[in-house]
């Protein structure tokens, strides 16, 4: 059997197949025409990658990961891609054995992953978060390990939904051999533990054995070198944020929609409410956002136009008026030791929606004191400025927290006029341990601007009125 060959028949099998259980596992008949949306959203694809040290195809089905993984991949479109290994072409007999043997494991994959995107955990935000973790709770681990161990985390969370999913169905009797080998611990599954719990009980109460990954966000494979290597997280925000958080939107709406009125939309239901315990924050910070930039750019005067009818015929209505007034935006980033840029992520992916009604922007990085200040302008989109992710990339300050100064400078601005406080947003993201109250009260030009909120990493409100406090968990 050649390469071409294999892509061609196991990629029809195994599309079949996810098929027909991915239905049952939603609570439809194998046959059911709903899972078309969802294969729309994030189909299916086969690779073979050859792998000159890659271990002959096992006969055991929970050795069937040393020859084949799963991820999600984004290039022309966004899909879930299972990679066969194989370290000469007759192995591709021997792994078509394994696939028609079983075949409900692909299945298996493959809602793994559309979980993790419909949980976010495939977003950079997420990693930098469980890499905090990891940070705090085993400083000794290196970072290059972070991500194996986040993953594993992540696994084992999604693994128990999986599980619940399984025994409501009528898939349940294949449940076990699925997934022996795999990470899954039932006591997670009893407890309903989210992958942050998990991973702090790994490194607190069970030790930790980093292990590379063959395939995943971490590591890049070159197909002219047949090599696998580590790409860097450091200092890097992803402009591919947004393509995998509206991935997760689309792939939860199709899954609620196919397991709609069924013994699984619990189930569904159970997974998708952990989401909006993490990501909470940002849907509160995007709604109070896009109120603010709507109000401000999109304002009108109708004068006569809205009166009632009555009047109208009486008098000739004013024409209605439109005015289209762009806003200012000021972030300041506390970049102190205690503060991780996790949320950044978002952050930038929030601005770039808006972008083109933001024409002015100051980025304001902090500790003590102001070590760096980006001013951005654009009459068409700040999201089109080189500096743009560059101000929100790289961490410069390490010392102490103070906002005092940045609150002058803000007063600076509004005394010289180079901004209009109605028209201005200031979103402060930092851990609030800081000198905010007191500041508050002695920079009083403030309280002129539009909106201001106090975004933080972890529960820290500032209770001042006429602001709004977001905390991230």
């Amino acid at each position: 059997m050649t390469k071409q060959e294999f892509l061609y028949e196991s990629a029809s099998f195994i599309f079949k197949e996810v098929a027909k259980a991915t239905n049952q596992l939603c609570g439809q008949s194998k046959t059911s025409t709903l899972v078309a949306n969802l294969f729309v959203t994030l189909p299916v694809e086969v690779e073979a990658r050859l792998i000159q040290s890659a271990p002959k195809p096992a006969k055991k089905l929970n050795a069937l990961e040393e020859f084949v993984t799963a991820y999600i991949k984004h290039d022309d479109s966004s899909k879930v891609t299972i990679a066969f290994f194989y370290a000469e072409e007759k192995d591709f007999k021997r792994i078509m054995k394994r696939i028609h043997k079983f075949p409900t494991f692909f299945a298996y994959l493959y809602m793994r992953e559309a979980l993790k995107s419909s949980r976010l955990m495939n977003t950079q935000t997420h990693y930098h978060m469980m890499s905090a973790i990891i940070k705090h709770n085993a400083p000794s681990i290196s970072r290059k390990h972070h991500y194996a161990l986040s993953n594993v985390a992540c696994n084992y969370a999604v693994n128990s939904t999986i599980s619940k999913l399984f025994k409501a169905s009528k898939l349940a009797n294949e449940l076990d051999v699925i997934l022996e080998g795999q990470h899954f611990d039932s006591s997670y599954a009893d407890q309903n533990l989210s992958e942050m719990d998990i991973l702090k009980d790994m490194l607190q109460n069970h030790g930790h054995n980093p292990s590379d990954t063959k395939l995943d966000e971490n590591f890049s494979y070159d197909e002219e070198t047949n090599s696998i290597f580590p790409c860097n997280f450091e200092g890097y925000v992803s402009r591919d944020e947004a393509i995998t958080t509206d991935l997760g939107e689309s792939v939860t709406n199709a899954l609620a929609t196919m397991s709609r009125g069924t013994g699984s939309a619990p189930i569904f239901e159970e997974s998708f409410n952990a989401v909006k315990v993490k990501t909470g924050w940002f849907k509160k910070l995007t709604a109070k956002f896009a109120k603010d930039v709507h109000y401000i750019t999109d304002t009108f005067r109708a004068e006569w136009s809205n009166l009632n009818i009555v009047y109208r015929h009486k008098f000739k209505a004013p024409a209605h008026k439109h005015s289209d007034p762009k806003l200012s935006l000021i972030l300041s980033i506390d970049h102190s030791g205690s503060v991780a840029t996790e949320g950044l992520q978002k952050l930038l992916y929030l601005f770039n929606k808006h972008s083109q009604k933001i024409t002015e922007m100051y980025i304001i990085i902090h500790d003590d004191d102001i070590v760096k200040e980006f001013k951005l302008n654009s009459d068409y989109d700040i999201g089109a400025n080189a500096e743009f992710t560059k101000a929100l990339s790289n961490r410069i300050a390490c010392g102490g927290t103070s906002h005092f100064k940045v609150f002058k400078r803000i007063d600076e601005l509004i005394t010289k006029k180079q901004i209009d406080p109605n028209k201005t947003i200031y979103v402060s993201f930092s851990d609030n341990y800081s000198d905010i109250p007191r500041s508050w009260d002695e920079v009083k030009s403030l309280r002129k601007l539009f909106s201001t909120v106090f975004l933080t990493p972890q529960s820290n409100p500032m209770n001042i009125q006429g602001t709004m406090d977001i905390a991230m968990s």
